[in-house]
């Protein structure tokens, strides 16, 4: 028996230290996706205003950018709807913004892979607004 203490002491100083290599990854993967979250909420927020003011969501042409430029021949536009542009998801990569009349709108960032579908860390984050 005292011969396998120290085999089993090693082993858990080994997963102790392998956990502490894993955690801050995980940790940071955690705050980009709540991060994202929060940045697609903002979204939703700001398109519901644009389509009070305006009567409608932008156009796929016109995207995320009607919410800080007014796009051509809007009448109402009483923005910018956001405090500064459209940021990059956390992973770097552009929000995509979707508009289905019948539907709503949709943003979406891919997570960490940056293309749509996937699991875990790659798995999309999608908001949709209600048509009214």
């Amino acid at each position: 028996m005292m011969k396998a203490m120290p085999c089993l002491l090693l082993t858990v100083a080994l997963s102790a230290s392998l956990t502490g290599c894993v955690n801050p990854v995980r940790n940071a993967q955690d705050d980009r996706a709540r991060w994202a979250k929060a940045q697609l909420a903002a979204f939703a927020k700001a398109l519901k205003e644009y389509r009070d003011d305006v009567g409608r969501f932008p156009t796929d042409a016109q995207g995320l950018s009607a919410l800080i430029r007014e796009p051509n021949g809007v009448i109402n536009w009483r923005g910018s709807y956001l405090a500064s542009g459209v940021p990059n998801d956390p992973w770097g990569h552009r929000y995509i913004y979707r508009l289905d009349v019948d539907r709503g709108a949709t943003v979406e960032c891919y997570g960490a892979d940056g293309r749509a579908g996937g699991i875990g860390y790659n798995a999309d984050i999608v908001i949709t607004i209600a048509a009214k």
